[in-house]
């Protein structure tokens, strides 16, 4: 099962982005993917064709309202629950366990607290993946090449409505719990800094998703405060990318992408 491959796979230094290379056969990643039956669908919010990916050219042809959208980024202050750091228990069954506790959002990438977040990965039966690059207002990891879709869980709510949340506001997908396939949930820990967030510790359990994507990149309406620009590209070349950003002695160099987690 998809699930078990990815548990195994979810102990390793790898992304999510990585993970969901590495599970995708060496010679047919589309006949991988090709069991899932759904298409994931763009809403049509802007009438009329658009034929580019990036904000600042899609912003050209949009109606002046919506290029006075806000783009002020995330709220540091939208309370996450916390959760315990990754154990024997969470080894045995993939499930965090809550701590009963919630925080602002900016503190705990500060303090370094467990919390949850998902990643849907968009991909094409050509085994072609979407991608996204985060905007520069994004306070963990500014202006770097990331999953399709990716959020936090807020206090309160459920990993699958924060998946179906997140890939209607970024990306504009319209999707139900039965079109998202589970590949589980890995413990994921991140450092760096940002000009919104100063240094932060991202300690997160990310729960993952596949996606088939039967649109065209220029039909999807991402949000300009969360989302820079889209492309397709195939997970070989991906995966090729990433290795580029680590050194002979597997040290993590600067780079396009999300770095890989410690």
């Amino acid at each position: 099962r998809t699930s078990d491959r990815m548990r195994v796979l979810g102990r390793s230094l790898f992304t999510s982005l990585s993970l969901v290379s590495s599970i995708l056969p060496a010679q047919h990643a589309a006949a991988f993917l090709s069991p899932l039956p759904f298409v994931a669908t763009p809403r049509p919010l802007v009438p009329g064709p658009r034929p580019a990916v990036s904000r600042a050219r899609r912003l050209a042809t949009m109606p002046p309202l919506r290029m006075g959208a806000a783009t002020e980024g995330q709220d540091l202050k939208e309370l996450f629950d916390l959760y315990e750091a990754p154990g024997e228990e969470f080894a045995l069954s993939g499930v965090p366990t809550k701590l009963g506790l919630n925080k602002e959002r900016g503190l705990v990438h500060r303090d370094g607290d467990w919390h949850r977040a998902i990643h849907v990965w968009l991909y094409t039966p050509s085994g072609e993946l979407v991608l996204q690059k985060r905007s520069e207002k994004k306070d963990t990891f500014p202006g770097k090449w990331d999953v399709s879709v990716g959020g936090h869980v807020t206090s309160g709510e459920g990993v699958m409505h924060t998946a179906i949340k997140e890939s209607e506001e970024e990306l504009g997908v319209k999707v139900a719990e039965a079109d998202l396939e589970s590949l589980g949930t890995i413990a994921t820990s991140l450092k760096g800094s940002s000009p919104k967030q100063g240094a932060f510790q991202c300690n997160e359990y990310k729960d993952l998703f596949l996606l088939r994507f039967g649109g065209r990149l220029e039909d999807l309406d991402f949000a300009d405060n969360e989302v820079e620009a889209v492309d397709l590209k195939g997970w070989r070349d991906v995966e090729a990318d990433m290795r580029k950003q680590l050194s002979p002695e597997g040290v993590e160099l600067d780079g396009p992408y999300v770095p890989r987690p410690q």
